[in-house]
C-alpha cells in the first residue's frame, strides 16, 4: 500500500509543479484576449477548489495573513503543494 501511496504523491507533486506555468499562461491568454488581466491569488485558488470557509471570503482573526495570500500569486500555492506531495512522496522511501 505505501508503494502505491509513494507513487501517486510523487505523480502528483510533479504534475503540480509542471502545471504552474500554465497560470501565468493563462493570464496572459486572457489579457490578449480580453484586455482585462484576472489577478489569480492563492485566496483565488481556494475558493476555485471550494474550500469552505468562512475566513478566506470575511475574514474576523489572522487579517494580515490573508492579506499576503490575497497577494501572493497563485503559481506560490501551486508550487508549495508540488514540493509538498513530492517530499511526501520522497519520505516514504526513508
Amino acid at each position: 500500500m505505501s508503494e502505491l501511496f509513494e507513487y501517486i504523491a510523487g505523480v502528483l507533486g510533479c504534475a503540480i509543479i509542471i502545471a504552474i506555468p500554465g497560470i501565468p499562461i493563462w493570464q496572459a491568454y486572457n489579457y490578449l484576449r480580453y484586455g482585462v488581466w484576472e489577478e489569480i491569488s492563492c485566496l483565488t485558488i481556494l475558493e476555485y477548489f471550494d474550500v469552505k470557509s468562512d475566513w478566506v471570503a470575511e475574514p474576523n482573526t489572522w487579517l494580515g495573513m490573508h492579506s499576503v495570500l490575497e497577494w501572493t500569486h497563485g503559481s506560490a500555492l501551486a508550487i508549495i503543494l508540488g514540493i509538498f506531495w513530492i517530499l511526501m512522496a520522497t519520505q516514504a522511501y526513508k
